[in-house]
C-alpha cells in the first residue's frame, strides 16, 4: 500500500510542479464534492504520525545511522519509506505554494470531511521531531523540507496557520 501511495503522490507533486494552479484548481474541485481528499489526509497523518513516534522514541536513530547514503539501493524498504515521507511534505507544501488562501487553510481543517487532520500542527510536531537526529544527512533533508512546507502554510499572510506555529511553540523549536 505505501508503494502504491507513495508514486501516486509522486506523480501528484510532479503535476504540481508543472501546473500549480490549475492542479491546485482541481484539488480543490476534487476536495470540496468528494470526501476522497480525507483518505490523502488519513495516510498522510498516520504516515507522519507514526514517523514522529518512532523519531521520540529514539528507535529511528540507529535506522538512519545505517543508512547515510541517500543513494543506496541495498534497502528497497528504506527507499520506499523515505520517498513517502518526503512526497507527503512535499505534497503539503506544493498544495500551498502561491499563497493559495483555500488550501492553505484546507490542510488546518478539511471541513467536508467526517475528520479533519489538521497538517500544519503535524508538521509542526514533526519539526520538532526531527531536531534530535539532525546528525544524520537523511533527516536533515527532511528537516529542510518541513520548514519549507510550514513557510508555505503561513504565506500571504495566512493568520490562522501561523497562531498554530506560536500556539505550539514553534519559535522556540
Amino acid at each position: 500500500m505505501s508503494e502504491i501511495f507513495s508514486i501516486t503522490l509522486f506523480f501528484l507533486n510532479k503535476l504540481l510542479h508543472l501546473k500549480p494552479e490549475s492542479v491546485q484548481k482541481k484539488f480543490i474541485t476534487l476536495s470540496s464534492n468528494d470526501s476522497a481528499s480525507q483518505f490523502l489526509f488519513k495516510l498522510s497523518n498516520d504516515f507522519i504520525s507514526l514517523h514522529i513516534e518512532k523519531l521520540d522514541r529514539g528507535s529511528m536513530n540507529e535506522f538512519y545511522s545505517n543508512h547515510t547514503n541517500k543513494n543506496d539501493l541495498s534497502n528497497i524498504c528504506y527507499l520506499v519509506d523515505k520517498n513517502l515521507e518526503k512526497q507527503v511534505v512535499l505534497l503539503l507544501k506544493n498544495l500551498c505554494i502561491n499563497d493559495n488562501r483555500y488550501l492553505q487553510d484546507y490542510v488546518r481543517y478539511q471541513s467536508n470531511n467526517s475528520k479533519s487532520y489538521n497538517m500544519v500542527k503535524l508538521m509542526t510536531e514533526y519539526a520538532e521531531s526531527l531536531l534530535g537526529s539532525l546528525n544524520y544527512p537523511v533527516p536533515l533533508d527532511i528537516f529542510h523540507l518541513v520548514l519549507d512546507s510550514l513557510y508555505e502554510f503561513i504565506q500571504g499572510p495566512n493568520a490562522e496557520n501561523q497562531e498554530i506555529l506560536i500556539q505550539y511553540k514553534f519559535i522556540n523549536v
